[in-house]
C-alpha cells in the first residue's frame, strides 16, 4: 500500500504533515484481517521541499528575466544547460544552438588565450569577475565582452553561472572620445594663437 500524507494537529496546536505507511495484516487463509501502520512527522521535510521549490522558482525567474546575458554550464563537462533571453538576443544563438553543446563546439570564444585563462581560473575553483574576452556572435562578428563566472550547486551537481556583458559599443565610444580629445589637444598645442 502506498504511503499516505495527512494533515494533523499536535497537542500543542501546531499543524503537522504526517506520512502514514500502512500495511495489510492477512489471515492464514489469505483474507484481510486488518491494517497496521507507521506514522512519521514529515513537517520539516515538506517545509524544506517547499522552500527549495520557491528558491528554484525565484532563480528561474531572475535567470530568464535578467537584462544581462546569462549562461548555466555543467562544470565537469562544460555543456550548456540553459541560456536566458538576453543571451539569445545579444548573440543571435537560439537555445537549440547551444544547449547540450560546449562553448568550443558553438565557437563562442574565438581566442584560445581567453579560453586558457578562463579554464585556468575555473580549474583553480576561482570566481571570474569582469574578465575582458572576445565573443563570436552567430553572424560571425567578434564582440568585446566582460565575463563573470561563479560556481553554483544545483540538483547536487556543480554548475558555472556566467554573465556575458557586451561592451563593444562602450569601448568604441570611449576610444572615439579619446581620439577626439587627442586631436583637439594637438590642434590647440600647435596653434600659434593663444
Amino acid at each position: 500500500i502506498a504511503p499516505i500524507e495527512v494533515s494533523a494537529r499536535h497537542r500543542d496546536g501546531r499543524e503537522l504533515v504526517v506520512e502514514i505507511r500502512p500495511s495489510r495484516i492477512m489471515s492464514v487463509d489469505g483474507r484481510l484481517k486488518g491494517l497496521s501502520g507507521v506514522a512519521r512527522d514529515i513537517t520539516g521535510r515538506k517545509r524544506d521541499e517547499r522552500a527549495l521549490r520557491e528558491s528554484e522558482a525565484k532563480f528561474s525567474t531572475v535567470f530568464r528575466c535578467s537584462p544581462v546575458a546569462l549562461t548555466l554550464v555543467l562544470a565537469d563537462e562544460g555543456i550548456f544547460v540553459d541560456v536566458n533571453d538576453a543571451f539569445v538576443s545579444s548573440t543571435g544563438f537560439s537555445r537549440e544552438n547551444v544547449i547540450g553543446k560546449t562553448a568550443q563546439l558553438v565557437g563562442l570564444f574565438p581566442d584560445p588565450g581567453d579560453v586558457r585563462r578562463m579554464r585556468a581560473r575555473l580549474q583553480n575553483q576561482e570566481e571570474i569577475q569582469g574578465m575582458e574576452i572576445a565573443c563570436r556572435i552567430r553572424n560571425g562578428e567578434i564582440r568585446t565582452c566582460l565575463l563573470s563566472s561563479k560556481f553554483v550547486i544545483m540538483s547536487g551537481k556543480t554548475h558555472i553561472l556566467s554573465t556575458i556583458d557586451d561592451i563593444t559599443d562602450r569601448k568604441r565610444a570611449g576610444e572615439a572620445l579619446r581620439n577626439s580629445e587627442n586631436a583637439l589637444r594637438r590642434i590647440t598645442d600647435n596653434s600659434p594663437d593663444m
